[in-house]
């Protein structure tokens, strides 16, 4: 298993992922979007914004890469968060390839929608054992955000 001391963005439509450094800093640099397929129209809007490292231009950049379908990832040394816009399934789903790549049976995947203001947190084991027989298990375990887990 992969170091949990990093992150990704990855696109929603189709799972491709791309690790990156920094969220903002990675997504304004020249065809790094597009190298996973994401629209450059968020590069066009976002190559100009200064980054102000957690400020609201950051906040701004990473949401216009949501906008077109990015699921920002984040490894937090015991745990794995998911932010995103897009419907809970899609954003489910395109997840998979990554967790496949850095997560063991234990890890907790915690999952953000930023859209419904719900999450979702379930271990790897859990997630791939009920991605596709039994979605229902996995929505059913989403709570407000704030909430305990």
């Amino acid at each position: 298993m992969a170091s949990l001391r990093y992150g990704a963005w990855i696109n929603s439509a189709n799972g491709r992922f791309a690790y990156i450094d920094e969220h903002a800093n990675w997504s304004k640099r020249p065809g790094n979007l597009v190298s996973i397929g994401l629209a450059n129209s968020a590069w066009e809007v976002i190559r100009d914004i200064p980054n102000d490292y957690g400020g609201e231009n950051r906040k701004s950049i990473v949401l216009a890469v949501m906008a077109v379908g990015g699921i920002r990832m984040r490894c937090h040394g015991e745990f794995i968060a998911f932010e995103f816009t897009v419907e809970w399934m899609t954003a489910l789903r395109a997840c998979r390839d990554i967790l496949r790549d850095i997560a063991g049976e234990y890890t907790p995947c915690r999952f953000n929608s930023l859209a419904t203001s719900e999450s979702l947190e379930v271990s790897y084991l859990e997630y791939e054992k009920h991605i596709e027989a039994d979605i229902a298990w996995i929505l059913q375990r989403r709570k407000p955000f704030g909430e305990a887990t």
